[in-house]
């Protein structure tokens, strides 16, 4: 397996360590674990600090009180396996999993830490009738324990609205430690290599939901049926989310480039029990072009064939494309591996990541009742009449932003590295094994102004009969036709352009001694790994 042989990154200056299993909340199994408690205790961000800031601004807003129920969570994210290296006197059957599992925690913590210098920050702007509306994600860097090897660091939303201007919808702090799970004299392995350890970083945050409106002063408006007094309203509301697999319904898929098959992982002992089981090669029926192994396996003759095989781990803060016009990606029926947008800031997978972070609707909704419109010759002592008319000038605007922690391993046995047979032992000379991570963010935006319009007209007819009948009673006109005036649509999605990624190659490793293909911290141009 791979050797860790070096520190990724010379900041990290605390001597190589992990944290034991048994100071840890998080669940080894992948578990998440939670814990309640009142979202105003977070004086960072709740729904009374974005109502502060709202108040700057209109100071006759009221602002609540009292504040909803919020979550501590907790979660693993796997970063694989350490144990019995593999060194040209100690060539055995591989599946090429494990090696990287202490190495990833440290580029995990590494890549983080570029945050302090160079924050990731996306920018969507959409236009309106009444003004432009934006929202602006950033992540960025709160502190580092170097001894400890832990990292704090949050994910904003700020949003722009006409009138009201910028205000600061949510900020979601999170934290993130290693944890390691001793393995040693447990018998697991990875082909014939024992395994030593699990690995993984535990990410800790907040997540809730909460919302507060308020009236603006009546207005008076004259219609030739008297003078009615609609009252403006407008409401605003933040949900600070965190989304896990399965992602629009899959957890499993297609990691491109390299037609790699991966399910998704969280927690040590499950990452190991995932990793443990893959495979890097398996014999097909008939012939593999360009496989050495083609002889009678089995039951049937058949050739030895590379079976890419991995498992990935990622937590997402935050939500996607919050346009409602843009559907969330769902696992196609039938697909066990399908090519899911993971990569893809700008797509949602599923419906979790179109809940919007933050939302603000404002509207006046004027109504009146004309019902001496109705002619007096159609109407009867039988007959009662209804009209309801209205006009609701109104705007609704979805934010959202999102940080995505990803991490994946693969491997694939090589036919071209593979030497002859007698057998078909596949080793760590002739298997390719990957090992990547990377940081994503971005924002969305979203938002409708329109001129509603409608009209209820109803004509009842009673007439009453003498028991034992029923009484006669029924709709003779009931329509409601409804109408949208000056209706604008707009939303636009940004991926942040500071990125990170490290990518580790075994093969690479063999031919050069260089353990990493491509090590790019944030602020570097790179070519990111799609998923």
């Amino acid at each position: 397996m791979l050797e860790r042989n070096f520190w990724v990154c010379l900041a990290l200056s605390a001597p190589a360590m992990t944290i034991a299993a048994s100071g840890a909340m998080a669940d080894e199994n992948g578990k998440a674990t939670y814990a309640s408690f009142k979202c105003a205790d977070n004086a960072v961000s709740s729904i009374t600090t974005v109502c502060k800031s709202v108040k700057k601004v209109l100071p006759f807003v009221t602002c609540p009180t009292t504040s909803a129920t919020c979550v501590k969570a907790k979660q693993e994210i796997f970063t694989g396996l350490t144990g019995e290296p593999a060194t040209p006197a100690n060539i055995k059957s591989w599946n090429g999993q494990g090696g990287g599992g202490v190495l990833f925690q440290d580029v995990g913590v590494c890549l983080l830490r570029g945050l302090s210098s160079t924050p990731m920050h996306a920018h969507a702007k959409a236009s309106l009738p009444i003004g432009e509306i934006s929202s602006d994600g950033l992540v960025g860097f709160t502190k580092f324990d170097p001894k400890a090897r832990t990292f704090e660091g949050y994910q904003r939303l700020r949003a722009h609205a006409p009138v009201i201007g910028d205000v600061d919808i949510l900020t979601q702090p999170f934290s993130v430690k290693p944890l390691d799970s001793d393995l040693t004299g447990k018998n697991l392995k990875v082909g014939e290599y024992a395994l030593f350890g699990a690995q993984a970083l535990e990410f800790s945050t907040e997540g809730g939901a909460e919302s507060f409106s308020f009236d603006l002063k009546a207005i008076k408006v004259v219609t030739p049926y008297g003078v009615v007094s609609p009252q403006p309203h407008v409401t605003f509301g933040r949900g600070s989310v965190w989304s896990l697999s399965p992602y629009g319904g899959a957890a499993k898929m297609l990691l491109n480039p390299g037609g790699i098959k991966t399910t998704d992982v969280y927690g040590r002992l499950a990452g190991q029990s995932v990793a443990s089981s893959l495979v890097a090669a398996k014999v097909k029926p008939g012939k593999y072009p360009g496989s050495p192994y083609c002889s009678n396996f089995g039951p049937s003759v058949g050739c030895l064939a590379p079976e890419p095989m991995g498992w990935d781990s990622q937590l997402v803060l935050g939500s996607r494309n919050v346009d409602p016009s843009d559907p969330a990606w769902t696992a196609p029926s039938g697909v066990e591996y399908p090519a899911r947008p993971d990569a893809n800031a700008a797509k949602a997978r599923g419906a979790a990541e179109k809940i919007p972070n933050g939302y603000a609707s404002a509207g006046v909704k004027v109504e009146y009742s004309p019902t001496d419109l109705i002619p007096q010759s159609l109407l009867g002592s039988y007959i009662t009449a209804s009209v309801d008319v209205f006009v609701d000038p109104n705007i609704a605007v979805s934010y959202a932003s999102q940080f995505d922690f990803w991490n994946a391993q693969g491997a694939a046995w090589v036919p071209s590295l593979a030497k002859a047979p007698p057998g078909p032992v596949v080793t760590p000379v002739d298997v390719e094994s990957i090992q990547s991570m990377a940081l994503i963010s971005g924002a969305s935006v979203a938002g409708r102004f329109a001129l509603d319009a409608g009209v209820d007209i109803t004509l009842h007819l009673h007439i009453p009969l003498p028991w034992p009948f029923d009484d006669i009673d029924f709709n003779i006109v009931d329509v409601h036709p409804r109408s949208a005036f000056l209706e604008k649509k707009d939303a636009a999605n940004q991926t942040s352009q500071q990125k990170a990624a490290a990518v580790a190659d075994w093969q690479n490793f063999l031919k050069t001694g260089k353990m990493f293909s491509l090590f790019s911290p944030l602020g570097a141009v790179y070519k990111l790994i799609d998923g």
